[in-house]
């Protein structure tokens, strides 16, 4: 059990069941640890999580003294609907919400002051974290393709393409073989550009390999057979910061939030008389 200033109690029930909420994550990030060892620090996170948690509570209860009705409501529809199938409100579940309101109004006010940075601040951060705002891999790519009616028919399909494969290889452009042998809609023939995920797996392997202006031989997906060219392969890059101001304002304003946030923790707790039995 935990007491805190004597106004606080955390029980050892509330200890076990905020164990066994985190365990699944805890367990998947430290599989590999020692089993008492990953118990005992998941314990200490426990009560790190309960502890905050509480001293939060006991502060949005002690400072936020008006809530609306409707913002009761708000969180009860959400309580009821999402919790309890649309049941019956009973006294708990308004007392969760008031709660859930206050601590809300009161992480607003913890985090309303001097958090939108200047435009200096977010090129500073853009440039220190290009990492976070990447284009991705792409490949410019185009494909001709057939459908095989039935697995008797995959070897004649085969040899069709192989047929088309050789015009290209003497000298024939891909475009106009494409036009003569593809069964895909012309628009379709040239994909644009892509990135890894996009397409599925067994085209990507082939396209994201090939160098531009190759042409791979006649490989299988579960659409068809195909033969594929990539016109152009981009290596990710940083996105321009004119692309992304509005992405790094925002992840700044949430770091900032974030810290706000642990900072009045920290002061809670250093001015807590915090007890463990």
């Amino acid at each position: 059990m935990i007491t805190i200033d004597d106004a606080i109690t955390i029980s050892d029930e509330e200890i076990l069941e905020e164990m066994d909420r985190m365990r699944p994550s805890h367990q998947q990030q430290f599989g590999e640890m020692d089993s008492t060892l990953r118990d005992a620090q998941l314990m200490e996170w426990a009560k790190e999580n309960l502890i905050e948690r509480k001293l939060i509570q006991y502060e949005a209860t002690r400072q936020i003294e008006e809530v609306t009705e409707d913002e009761i409501q708000q969180v009860l529809r959400e309580l009821a609907g999402g919790v309890n199938g649309g049941k019956e409100i009973t006294d708990e579940m308004r007392a969760q919400a008031v709660l859930s309101v206050k601590v809300q109004k009161l992480l607003e006010e913890i985090t309303e002051k001097g958090l939108d940075p200047s435009e200096s601040e977010i090129t500073e951060y853009y440039e220190a974290h290009k990492a976070n705002y990447l284009r991705p891999e792409m490949v410019h790519a185009a494909h001709i393709v057939k459908h095989p009616e039935s697995a008797d028919a995959v070897p004649e399909v085969r040899a069709a393409l192989e047929e088309a494969l050789e015009k290209i290889e003497a000298g024939a452009t891909f475009e106009a073989v494409a036009k003569e042998y593809t069964e895909c809609p012309p628009a379709e023939v040239d994909l644009g550009f892509f990135p890894r995920g996009r397409m599925v797996e067994p085209f990507e392997a082939v396209v994201f390999n090939l160098e531009p202006g190759g042409v791979s031989g006649v490989f299988e997906t579960q659409f068809g057979l195909h033969i594929a060219t990539v016109y152009e392969h981009q290596d990710p890059a940083p996105l321009p910061l004119a692309e992304v101001a509005e992405r790094v304002r925002q992840d700044m304003v949430q770091d900032r939030q974030q810290a706000a946030i642990e900072d009045y923790l920290d002061e809670l707790k250093s001015g807590a008389d915090i007890t463990s039995q």
